[in-house]
């Protein structure tokens, strides 16, 4: 469904290349697969789990709905449901549900090619596109570590610079990297170049996941262009070299950079790709200091099974010469 959407959404971005031809059976095959792409879409996505794959679907079929002959019906339908979808996906503080940069990055680019197709109509876009754009560009920015890239979260890959840039531009908002994600829960802690990003949230149980992590209370670490302390990312890829038993080893604790305990997963892991028992609870305390910033962290993820709590202190400061 996500990537039907997907596809529409780049048909109707080069819509003045592709129906360039002069060739009439050509401009209509190129339409009615357009259109079967928007009934098939129409058809599916009421099937479709909530998340980042159901946003993109909806907003394929609100394209086609803008951009096609006779699309008014179509575009109605597909705004109250991206509107659901919207709501379902994405946190207050501007993150999705699966708790994934790459995702939500992605999720962006694809409402951010919807807007074009508004503005192509000479319409004004729904609210909540225009609202999810501006929160999910800033939560964007908050992931990001001094080289512009994207920090390894959910089995995701540190993104180029380039193609982080090009989904905030698309996005066309002006944000400040966003520093505390409560609900989407990423905390991010910067002084003078040095700049960190921590999970701090719960894991995203009951989403649907291809890559599950259990990284809780992990963190990355950047001193400008250069990453100090990062963790494996990259199990979502899905392709080789990432696949089989190297991609399942990248969503354990132990790829990424937060306490392990014998050995052994905080939160567990299943075949489908979701995340099971573990962590039900993380407790959060930051201050603001003078010089710098006090995080204090904690989780639950070991404690039926060893008894233990993971406390975790991170103090960014900046100290006098």
């Amino acid at each position: 469904g996500d990537f039907a959407g997907r596809r529409i959404l780049f048909w109707t971005a080069y819509a003045p290349l592709i129906l360039s031809s002069a060739d009439i059976v050509y401009r209509s095959s190129v339409l009615n697969a357009l259109g079967r792409t928007a009934r098939h879409l129409e058809q599916s996505v009421g099937r479709m789990p909530a998340g980042t794959a159901a946003v993109e679907a909806w907003a394929g079929i609100v394209a086609a709905g803008l951009l096609m002959p006779g699309g008014e019906g179509r575009r109605i339908a597909g705004e109250a449901g991206l509107a659901d979808a919207v709501e379902q996906c994405f946190t207050s503080d501007g993150g999705v549900l699966c708790r994934s940069p790459a995702r939500l990055m992605d999720c962006l680019s694809s409402l951010a090619m919807l807007q074009k197709c508004y503005e192509a109509r000479r319409a004004a876009p729904e609210p909540i596109v225009t609202e999810a754009l501006t929160c999910g560009a800033a939560a964007l920015m908050g992931v990001t570590l001094g080289d512009g890239q994207l920090s390894s979260w959910q089995g995701g890959l540190p993104l180029s610079k380039p193609d982080v840039d090009a989904a905030l531009r698309g996005c066309g908002v002006r944000a400040r990297p966003l520093q505390q994600a409560f609900d989407w829960g990423y905390q991010r802690l910067a002084q003078g170049s040095t700049l960190v990003v921590v999970d701090a949230g719960a894991p995203p149980l009951n989403q649907l996941l291809p890559m599950g992590c259990a990284s809780t209370l992990a963190f990355e670490l950047s001193d400008g262009k250069k990453r100090l302390i990062v963790n494996c990312g990259g199990a979502e890829a899905g392709a080789p070299p990432v696949a089989g038993a190297l991609a399942q080893a990248l969503r354990t604790t132990a790829a990424h950079s937060t306490l392990t305990l014998a050995d052994s997963n905080l939160t567990a892991l299943l075949p489908n790709g979701g995340l099971g028992k573990g962590v039900t609870e993380v407790e959060l305390n930051r201050q603001e200091l003078e010089n710098g910033s006090r995080l204090d962290l904690s989780h639950d993820g070991y404690v039926r099974r060893m008894g233990y709590v993971h406390r975790r202190l991170l103090l960014l400061l900046e100290l006098p010469l």
